[in-house]
């Protein structure tokens, strides 16, 4: 059994409480607080009818598509602001979903998990002495976006600092993708093309070169 899993901060909030709400109602919803209600797309309290219009407008727009056993789950803070948590499922990927936050009617935070036996891992590591990101094709890779790309996670190392991520990949599955600097710069050149094997593969690089 394979697990990969990676976030992103669509709109990282300055202020605190925002910030602190958003992680919060994550948490709950991460471990199955008992208390937090959960509804299926179609049936759902009226009074949140617009929020969940919205939010299923919000997915779409992203490139996810509802299935049967995609869920979301409306978290109540103490500040009286609602945190709405949609889990959509990515059978492609066997046990696998994205984690969608949003908070004031607005996307904050994707979270991805693939757990599966089914799908290889393709394991990027980039030498740099700033942050580095990817963006590429796809909902999975952002839809190229350099307004939120995907963060490597710092993983320093002697010779470096090394910056790391995991990304699944279905045998004979293409993607597209290129390494994105923290103020949105692509990296020079054609895009990366990785096709998925029956194997794992490996891209070491160093960014800026």
């Amino acid at each position: 059994m394979k697990e990969v899993s990676y976030s992103i901060w669509i709109k990282d909030s300055s202020d605190f409480l925002i910030h602190n709400d958003i992680m919060l109602a994550f948490i709950q919803v991460m471990s199955e607080n008992p208390k937090i209600e959960r509804y299926d797309f179609r049936n759902y309290p009226p009074k949140i009818s617009e929020k969940v219009l919205n939010l299923i407008n919000d997915i779409n727009n992203l490139g996810f598509d509802l299935t049967d056993d995609s869920y979301f789950s409306v978290v109540e803070m103490k500040n009286n602001n609602h945190v709405f948590v949609a889990t959509i499922m990515l059978p492609k990927y066997e046990n696998s979903y994205v984690r969608l936050i949003s908070s004031f009617g607005m996307m904050m935070a994707k979270y991805f998990e693939f757990i599966g036996t089914q799908f290889t891992i393709l394991d990027i590591t980039v030498k740099s002495p700033n942050n580095i990101y990817i963006a590429g094709e796809g909902p999975l890779l952002q839809n190229w976006s350099v307004f939120d790309p995907i963060p490597l996670s710092f993983r320093g190392g002697k010779g470096g600092p090394f910056w790391n991520i995991q990304i699944p990949l279905i045998n004979g599955e293409k993607i597209e993708f290129k390494f994105v600097t923290a103020k949105g710069e692509f990296e020079d050149g054609p895009n990366r093309i990785v096709i998925g094997t029956d194997h794992d593969q490996k891209i070491s690089a160093t960014f800026p070169n």
